[in-house]
């Protein structure tokens, strides 16, 4: 996952930027933790389907 920005902007920007880099930071974090919850999940796994072919070792 990605490194989040730090979450205090420096002191010299302005507030229009600064609230660009706040929601900027917000939306990293929520990204972060939606990837994380799929992982732990396991959405990325692919789906198996049961076989019903029968075991031909005991024929």
């Amino acid at each position: 996952m990605d490194k989040p920005p730090s979450p205090n902007p420096p002191e010299k920007v302005a507030p229009a930027d600064s609230l660009k880099l706040r929601q900027a930071w917000e939306a990293q974090q929520k990204r972060n933790r939606d990837i994380g919850h799929m992982l732990k999940s396991g959405s990325f796994q692919q789906h198996t389907f049961k076989r019903n072919i029968p075991h031909v070792r005991g024929r």
